[in-house]
């Protein structure tokens, strides 16, 4: 009994130290709080080792966080999350893809892993996968305001470039090409009046 209470303090303390240090200036990923309905099923001692690792990855003090992580264990339902924004702070975009994959399939959080994805997908440059991750966010939490904020910027970015898109097929008269991009502009803003009127044009 002695010698647990001895570990548990000794834990609670290396936490505390964690969260001592000063966090990245300008934090290169965005991370929320482990869910309550998962942590609460925990025991102490995981869910002392989970505040840990989301300290550390907070700090953005990759090494330390993948060496508590593995600590966890493949068995643990953070581990393939946490060892996901391990890679995201190192920017392997293409390990940290793989690592929330993993997550999904095994991590009963879906709405932290997709959140990782979708910072993944922005980094890779593929908007329309970092838009899908963040909907899928929003069945979960329809007011997530990360994902919320994230949706919103990207749907318009999409929407800009499809519409750069169109309009050169337009010009180059290239009508099936500029009919398919101004429907998928309506996939994204379907109450866009621009994208209608060039539509109703080109028919």
């Amino acid at each position: 009994m002695i010698k647990k209470t001895a570990g548990l303090l000794a834990a609670v303390l290396a936490a505390a130290a964690c969260a001592t240090l000063a966090p990245p200036l300008t934090p290169t990923i965005y991370l929320e709080n482990p869910p309550g309905g998962i942590t609460a099923a925990l025991s102490l001692d995981d869910r002392i080792a989970v505040d840990k690792v989301w300290n550390l990855l907070r700090l953005e003090q990759a090494d330390k966080a993948e060496k508590e992580v593995l600590n966890l264990g493949e068995s643990h339902p953070f581990f393939w999350t946490a060892l996901g924004y391990v890679a995201l702070i190192r920017n392997d975009v293409v390990e940290a893809e793989a690592d929330f994959h993993a997550s999904l399939r095994f991590s009963p959080d879906p709405v932290t892993s997709h959140l990782g994805l979708g910072q993944v997908y922005r980094r890779m440059g593929r908007r329309e996968d970092a838009l899908k991750s963040y909907m899928e966010v929003l069945k979960y939490e329809p007011a997530n305001p990360f994902a919320l904020a994230e949706a919103e910027k990207l749907r318009g970015s999409i929407v800009e470039a499809l519409t750069l898109d169109a309009e050169a097929a337009a010009r180059a008269g290239n009508a099936a090409e500029a009919k398919t991009a101004y429907l998928k502009i309506l996939e994204y803003a379907p109450k866009l009046q621009s994208a209608h009127l060039a539509l109703a044009r080109l028919f």
